[in-house]
C-alpha cells in the first residue's frame, strides 16, 4: 500500500505548500518511505508526494521512480503479469514497483498495454516527460483508491483527500473510473480517457446453465473451487515481509472460508511462523446499554452482537480443524464514545462518498484495520471477503429477482452485479482501511478466480430454491462443509456488515442509509 499525491498548476503561479493534513493522510498510507518532489514541464509545475508501505522485495523502494522519460508513482500488487507468464513463479518475491518500471522503460507498446497485462490491485500516476502528459488509472475492479479534482488553476490526483474545512480549497472530488486510463495533456489541460483491455478477458457472460441437481457433479465443482481459491489466497499471504496476517472475521461463510484456506496453506506448507489474527468488530447499540444498566442487569452486550456470536462459534471450529496453526480471536469492542471520537475522521476518508450507509460500513473497516496498529508484532496485510455476494447471489435483491422471474431474473441481476463490480465502493473501503498503514487484499476478486467463477453453472454457485443460508453462496457453504465445518456454521444466514457488527445501530438518530451526512 502506498500514497499518491500530484498537484499540477501553471509555472507562473506562486508555489503553494501542500497542506500539512494532506501530507499526513498520504504518509499514513505508507509509513516506510515519504518523499516530496517537484517537476517542471513546459508551462506547468508538478508538485508531488509519494509514500510507501514496504511489502515485497529485499528493501524499501523509495518513490517516485524516475527515468529519462517517466516519473512513476505506483500503489499496488502485481500478482501475475500476463505477458510474461513464464516469470510468474518468482514474481511474488520481486519488488513489483521495480518490475513495472522495467516494463514501462523497455516496452515498445503503450502504457495502456502494460497496465492491461497486470493481475492485481493497483493505482498509478505516470508523468511522461517526452509527451508532456500525465497518465493516471486504477485497476479494473477499483480495489485501490484514486481521486482527482480540477478547478481554474490546478489539477490534483490523490489516493485520499482532506476535507474542504481542513484544506481551505473549494474542490469537488471525483473517483477515477476503474479500468480506465486517463491522459492529461499538460499543454492544453484537456483530459482524455480510454478503457484498459484487461476486463475483456476477466468478465465474460455468465454461464446460464441451470443443470438438474446432481450431488456427484456438485462435489467435483466444490473440490475444484477449493483449488482455485487456494491459488488466490496463497498469492496474498506469502512473500510479504510479515509474520502475521489479519482477517476481518464475522464468522460468516466468506471470512470463514478465507480463514480456513489460509490456515490450510500455513499447515500444509509448514509455514508455522506465520500467525493469523481474526479481527471481530462489535459496536455498542444506542439505548440498549443504558436500558440494561437501569435494570441492573450484568451483561456483556458486545458478546450478543450477531457477528460476535457467529465469530466465536466459527473460531472454535477453526481451532479444532487446524490445531497446529496459531490463530487469535481479536474481539474489538467499540463504545459509542470511541465511535463519536473518530467519526469525523472516517467521514473525511469516505469522500466523495457521504451517506449514512457509507459511514456505517467504513467505520467498521477503519476500526478493524486500526487493531493491527495496536499489535506490537506489526503486521501489514488484512484479508477481506468483498466480491462474494455479487458473484454468488448473496444479496436480497438476487432473491427478489429470482422470485419475480426465476433463473432468468437471477441471471440478469447477477450479470449486472458482475459488470459493475469495479464501480462499487472498494475505493471508499481502501481509504478507510489504509489510514493505518495497512494493505487490504481481496481473495474473491482475484482476476483468475473471478474468471473461473464466471464459467460455473448458475445453480452450482447459488440455488435460491433453497432456504436463506443454504442456497445463497451455496458453493462457498459446501466448500466449508468439505473442510470439516458443521452445518450451523457453514450455513449461517448472511448479515450485512453494518448490521452484523451493529455499526448501523450505534447512533440513536433516525437517519436512513441513503441520507447525506
Amino acid at each position: 500500500m502506498c500514497g499518491i499525491f500530484l498537484q499540477i498548476c501553471p509555472d507562473d503561479h506562486p508555489i503553494k505548500a501542500i497542506d500539512s493534513h494532506q501530507k499526513e493522510l498520504i504518509y499514513n498510507r505508507g509509513p516506510d518511505s515519504f518523499k516530496e518532489f517537484l517537476c517542471e514541464l513546459g508551462s506547468k509545475r508538478i508538485i508531488g508526494i509519494s509514500s510507501v508501505l514496504h511489502l515485497r522485495g529485499d528493501s524499501v523502494t523509495v518513490q517516485p521512480l524516475e527515468s529519462s522519460r517517466y516519473i512513476l508513482q505506483w500503489n499496488g500488487e502485481i500478482f501475475d503479469y500476463k505477458k510474461n507468464e513464464s516469470d510468474n513463479g518468482d514474481l511474488l518475491k520481486r519488488n513489483d514497483t521495480l518490475l513495472l518500471f522495467e516494463k514501462l522503460k523497455e516496452s515498445r507498446s503503450s502504457i495502456r498495454s502494460v497496465l492491461s497485462s497486470i493481475n492485481g490491485p493497483w493505482s498509478i500516476t505516470a508523468i511522461d516527460k517526452e509527451e508532456q502528459v500525465v497518465y493516471f488509472a486504477r485497476d479494473y475492479f477499483g480495489r485501490r483508491s484514486l481521486l482527482f479534482s480540477q478547478n481554474d488553476d490546478r489539477f490534483i490526483v490523490t489516493s485520499v483527500a482532506c476535507s474542504e474545512e481542513s484544506s481551505n480549497l473549494n474542490l469537488k472530488w471525483i473517483e477515477a473510473s476503474s479500468g480506465v486510463l486517463y491522459k492529461l495533456d499538460l499543454k492544453t489541460m484537456n483530459l482524455a480517457q480510454e478503457e484498459l483491455e484487461i476486463g475483456k478477458y476477466i468478465i465474460s457472460s455468465l454461464n446460464c446453465d441451470v443443470p438438474f441437481y446432481d450431488s456427484d457433479i456438485e462435489k467435483v465443482y466444490v473440490k475444484e473451487a477449493l483449488v482455485q481459491l487456494r491459488k488466490s489466497v496463497r498469492k496474498r499471504i506469502l512473500h510479504s515481509h510479515t509474520k502475521k496476517i489479519g482477517i476481518l472475521f464475522s464468522g460468516g461463510v466468506d471470512s470463514l472460508l478465507i480463514a480456513a484456506v489460509s490456515a490450510s496453506i500455513i499447515d500444509e506448507e509448514n509455514l508455522h511462523d506465520l500467525e493469523i489474527d481474526l479481527i471481530n468488530v462489535a459496536f455498542e447499540q444506542a439505548g440498549l446499554m443504558k436500558s440494561l444498566k437501569l435494570k441492573q442487569v450484568e451483561h456483556n452486550y458486545y458478546e450478543s452482537v450477531p457477528d460476535r456470536v457467529g465469530g466465536r462459534a466459527a473460531f472454535a471450529e477453526l481451532g479444532k480443524l487446524f490445531p497446529n496453526v496459531r490463530m487469535n480471536f481479536v474481539a474489538l469492542n467499540i463504545s459509542r464514545f470511541q465511535y463519536e471520537s473518530e467519526k469525523d475522521r472516517v467521514i473525511e476518508l469516505l469522500q466523495p462518498n457521504r451517506t449514512v450507509m457509507d459511514l456505517s460500513l467504513g467505520i467498521v473497516l477503519w476500526f478493524g484495520s486500526r487493531s493491527l496498529v495496536e499489535d506490537s508484532k506489526g503486521f501489514k496485510i488484512l484479508l477481506l471477503g468483498m466480491g462474494a455476494d455479487e458473484q454468488l447471489g448473496g444479496y436480497s435483491r438476487h432473491l427478489s429477482a429470482f422470485r419475480v422471474d426465476s433463473w432468468k431474473g437471477l441471471l440478469t441481476e447477477m450479470q449486472m452485479d458482475l459488470d459493475r463490480l469495479g464501480h462499487r465502493n472498494l475505493g471508499r473501503d481502501d481509504r478507510c482501511l489504509s489510514d493505518h498503514g495497512r494493505e487490504a487484499r481481496f481473495p474473491f476478486l482475484d482476476e483468475d478466480f473471478v474468471q473461473w467463477l464466471c464459467g460455473l453453472p448458475l445453480r452450482i454457485k447459488c440455488d435460491l430454491t433453497l432456504p436463506k443460508g443454504e442456497g445463497d453462496k451455496r458453493i462457498f457453504r459446501l466448500m466449508c462443509c468439505s473442510l470439516g465445518f458443521s452445518e450451523p456454521v457453514a450455513f449461517r444466514p448472511k448479515k450485512a456488515m453494518q448490521f452484523g457488527a451493529k455499526s448501523a445501530k450505534i447512533s440513536s438518530s433516525d437517519c436512513k442509509g441513503h441520507d447525506i451526512l
